[in-house]
């Protein structure tokens, strides 16, 4: 893998409020062991491949030939979130939206009616190489590409995308994010190495391909081969636009940090999950209605288009820098 980013879009409709994610929230995308592919379920769909170098257009599958500009794995999660829970099984606390596109500002379902930024992640793979039918793999025996996914829990400090937005253009940074006002604290450097689980037992030491081929795949996972994930459900998952997919399993799993909001969640609500795989439902509600970190003016003026921040020429949003999108 070559490089990763994260980005923070803000996608909604009109002059809808943005809310912050609440401290302690986690929310997964994707299903690890999905072998099957529905192009109209939003949770399915958001799980892309764009193959750089040659057609650009995005696939839900492993592209059959060799991306000579990279192969990029990019996944969109829900912006549509229910307001009270930071963590339900399955991601039902979060919703993708109930019209348009899934990577787009359609109108929040009822049952999730609160608006949150746009989280999206995506991967660089060098794939200067002959095309070998199969030789794709995820960690987690996929060999179709159905079953990447993302998982993320919110740690950013609460009110810090209110301070984004209140810092204007000293934000428009380019790729030097650290040169953000509000965001330069984060990147000094210092002490990211140190960072260690609260329970070492829970990393494996074994090869899992980082300098070097590997042998096997970690865990010993066995590869599909085209079927169904071994012990596992062949589709799995929320197929709905009021979820996403389960906890993440194994494989190709990534998680970031994200901010809080202004609504505190109760102190049952943001215990860290226990040391078992998935995260344990959370269904306390928060202790206040949660508040908006971004009201868009009241302005009538014309809003000239942000620039675009990915080879796809359709994204704006917080990442590499810092963009809203109208």
């Amino acid at each position: 893998m070559s490089r990763v980013n994260t980005y923070y879009f803000i996608r909604r409709q009109g002059e809808e409020k943005i809310y912050e994610f609440p401290k302690g929230m986690k929310m997964t995308a994707g299903n690890p062991f999905r072998n099957t592919i529905d192009e109209n379920d939003p949770a399915q769909a958001a799980i892309e491949y764009v193959c750089l170098g040659t057609d650009v257009t995005p696939m839900n599958a492993f592209p059959e030939r060799s991306c000579p500009d990279d192969l990029r794995a990019q996944i969109t999660f829900p912006n549509c979130w229910d307001g009270k829970n930071v963590w339900l099984e399955g991601s039902k606390h979060i919703s993708y939206p109930a019209e348009g596109r899934f990577d787009a500002g359609g109108a929040c379902p009822s049952t999730h009616p609160y608006r949150i930024p746009t989280l999206f992640f995506e991967y660089h793979f060098n794939d200067k190489y002959g095309y070998t039918p199969g030789a794709r793999v995820w960690a987690q025996g996929d060999d179709i590409g159905y079953g990447f996914h993302g998982d993320f829990t919110n740690g950013w400090p609460e009110g810090l995308f209110t301070e984004i937005v209140n810092a204007g253009s000293s934000c428009e940074v380019l790729f030097e994010v650290g040169n953000c006002p509000p965001l330069k604290q984060y990147f000094s450097g210092i002490g990211g190495g140190t960072c260690q689980p609260d329970d070492p037992t829970v990393i494996v030491n074994e090869e899992i391909g980082d300098n070097s081929a590997i042998s096997r795949l970690p865990g010993n996972n066995p590869i599909w081969n085209g079927g169904s994930a071994p012990n596992k459900s062949g589709s799995g998952g929320a197929a709905s636009a009021s979820a996403s997919a389960p906890a993440s399993a194994g494989g190709s799993t990534i998680s970031s940090n994200g901010s809080g909001s202004t609504g505190q969640p109760s102190a049952a609500a943001i215990q860290p999950p226990s040391s078992s795989l998935a995260p344990q439902p959370v269904e306390d509600s928060l202790t206040s209605s949660p508040a908006p970190f971004y009201i868009p003016p009241t302005s009538t003026a014309a809003v000239e288009p942000p620039a675009t921040t990915s080879q796809s020429g359709r994204w704006g949003g917080w990442g590499a820098k810092r963009r809203i999108d109208q």
